[in-house]
C-alpha cells in the first residue's frame, strides 16, 4: 500500500493537524517557561519588599490608562495616609502595584517592569493590554520614595 498525500484528503488533514499540534505545544511550553520565570521574579521582588519594607516612608504614585491618577502616600508606623482623599480603588499603594504586575503578566500582550534596587517594589510598570488596539496602554510609577526616620 502506497501512501500518497495528494490522493487521500483525510491523511492530509491528519498530517497537518499533527504538525499544528506539535508546533502549538512547543509554543505553549516556551511561553510558560518564559512567563514562569517572570512570575517567579515578581514573587521574589515582593518577598524582598515584605522583608525590607520600612515602617515609615513616603512616595508619589502615578497610574495612567485613560486618565492619570496621582497618589501622594505617607506611611507612618505602618499606617497609610493619602494627601488627597480619593476613592478606595484610586489609592495607589505598593501592594496594588504587585497585583497589577501579576495581572499584566497573565493578561497583557506585553509588559515591562522595573524594580527598586534596594526595596524590590515595582518602580515602573508599562503594560500594553492588546497589541492590536491603540490607546490601551497603561503605566504605574513610583517616584520620590523616601524613608522617614
Amino acid at each position: 500500500m502506497q501512501l500518497s498525500l495528494s490522493r487521500n484528503p483525510y491523511l492530509i488533514c491528519i498530517v497537518l493537524g499533527a504538525v499544528t499540534a506539535i508546533v502549538f505545544s512547543f509554543w505553549v511550553i516556551a511561553y510558560h517557561a518564559i512567563s514562569g520565570k517572570t512570575h517567579d521574579r515578581v514573587k521574589k521582588q515582593q518577598s524582598i519588599w515584605l522583608h525590607k519594607q520600612p515602617v515609615s516612608y513616603s512616595y508619589t504614585a502615578y497610574a495612567g490608562c485613560m486618565y492619570t491618577i496621582i497618589s501622594k502616600v505617607l506611611v507612618i508606623d505602618g499606617n497609610t495616609f493619602f494627601e488627597n482623599v480619593a476613592p478606595e480603588e484610586d489609592r495607589l499603594v505598593i501592594d496594588k502595584l504587585f497585583k497589577a504586575a501579576s495581572k499584566g503578566l497573565y493578561e497583557a500582550s506585553s509588559i515591562e517592569i522595573k524594580y527598586h534596587s534596594e526595596y524590590g517594589f515595582p518602580e515602573l510598570i508599562e503594560v500594553d493590554w492588546n497589541k492590536h488596539v491603540i490607546d490601551d496602554e497603561c503605566f504605574y510609577k513610583i517616584e520620590n520614595f523616601k524613608l522617614i526616620e
